[in-house]
């Protein structure tokens, strides 16, 4: 059994279609390099559509999720925009007005997360193949959505779930319903905020780097410069010097030629 994938312009100029089409035609030559395609639509006229027949289900599917023709049709967009324009759309429509416990967005090492006071429709977390969206605030809603910050009812739990696998590869949201209604929202890795202690052992490292160096080019100036002239032009103590020599020495990249007085210093590397 083979499986088609379809692609058509609907309503869309020739320029645009163009701008984008060298990356489709990239994206395909990936599943023909790997004989996941049998066969391809002519591409003579890109403008006019065409369609790949796949060998199989997965690569047919992969290949319609990620296709740069499908993500936003012809738009490019910024997925994250997309997403947390959504998540805090819903924080400020979906809230109790009358509660006046304060909504929260708290952005973890790995996570955002959501809480804002609700009538809740229900408990737990909430299945898209159950999902069935309820107005909490329906002027609102509608306020929103004339001045274009929100669509229809229930999209900002789809269009979450539709482009966050792309955002953080292969992460779900969860949304669970409750008083407070809380969203959770997982990170990319690489976009995730650094710990406070994480920052703290960067920030000392920096520093530790920083002062080696400094301390090695007086001496590459100076081979006789004293400790007490280090610990006035690095400005820290007697102590924090003679830390740094030690483990200079120890890594060589520091030694002392000679006795502390009438010797002098040497840059090993």
């Amino acid at each position: 059994m083979l499986f088609a994938v379809i692609g058509v312009s609907v309503g869309k100029a020739r320029d645009e279609i163009m701008a984008i089409y060298p990356r489709h035609k990239a994206f395909l030559d990936q599943f023909l390099a790997r004989g996941d395609v049998v066969g391809v639509g002519p591409f003579t006229d890109p403008g006019g559509g065409n369609m790949a027949l796949f060998r199989n289900r997965d690569a047919a599917e992969a290949f319609a999720k990620s296709d740069p023709f499908y993500l936003e049709g012809t738009s490019r967009i910024s997925l994250r925009e997309k997403i947390f324009r959504e998540v805090v759309s819903n924080l400020l429509v979906h809230r109790e007005y009358t509660d006046a416990t304060p909504a929260t967005l708290i952005i973890y090492r790995d996570r955002v997360e959501t809480t804002t006071p609700a009538i809740p429709h229900g408990h737990g977390v909430i299945r898209l193949d159950r999902f069935t969206p309820f107005p909490k605030n329906p002027t609102l809603s509608k306020f929103f959505m004339q001045m274009g910050r929100g669509e229809e009812l229930g999209s900002g739990v789809l269009n979450v779930s539709k482009y966050l696998p792309f955002y953080a590869k292969g992460a779900k949201p969860r949304f669970i319903e409750g008083d407070p209604f809380v969203t959770v929202i997982p990170l990319p890795s690489e976009a995730g905020v650094k710990t406070e202690a994480e920052s703290s052992a960067q920030s000392k490292q920096k520093s530790k780097q920083n002062n080696s160096d400094r301390l090695l080019e007086l001496v590459r100036r100076n081979k006789t410069v004293t400790t007490l002239e280090l610990v006035a032009s690095l400005e820290l103590s007697r102590a924090g010097v003679q830390k740094i020599i030690r483990r200079l020495k120890k890594t060589n990249c520091l030694r002392r030629i000679g006795p502390d007085k009438g010797g002098h210093w040497e840059v090993i590397r």
